[in-house]
């Protein structure tokens, strides 16, 4: 699953990031992240079907560092689905001071 490491994002302000999954054989099922380690309030994970990727998009609300654990599965049909997985810091900045 790339990126690698996920951007910083700063609270209040428009956040975006792609999640992919690189070599897949079949579709994918879908991207999912685990409910122990949740996206910040105010960001949403979005996968659209027949596609190797999802968004991470929205605006964080509380400054921090998360852990997200991302994975994504595929369909199998003579063999065993494939899954990938990626488990991220995602740091929120504070928004600037005016």
């Amino acid at each position: 699953m790339q990126p690698e490491t996920l951007p910083s994002a700063v609270a209040g302000q428009p956040f975006s990031v792609k999640l992919e999954v690189v070599g897949a054989d079949t579709p994918l099922t879908g991207f999912y992240i685990h409910p122990d380690y949740p996206l910040p309030e105010g960001l949403e994970l979005s996968y659209q079907k027949r596609t190797h990727y999802a968004l991470i998009t929205g605006k964080p609300l509380t400054p921090g560092t998360y852990t997200i654990n991302a994975y994504a599965s595929s369909y199998g049909t003579q063999c065993p689905g494939q899954k990938a997985q990626r488990i991220y810091q995602l740091k929120v900045l504070p928004a600037p001071q005016p």
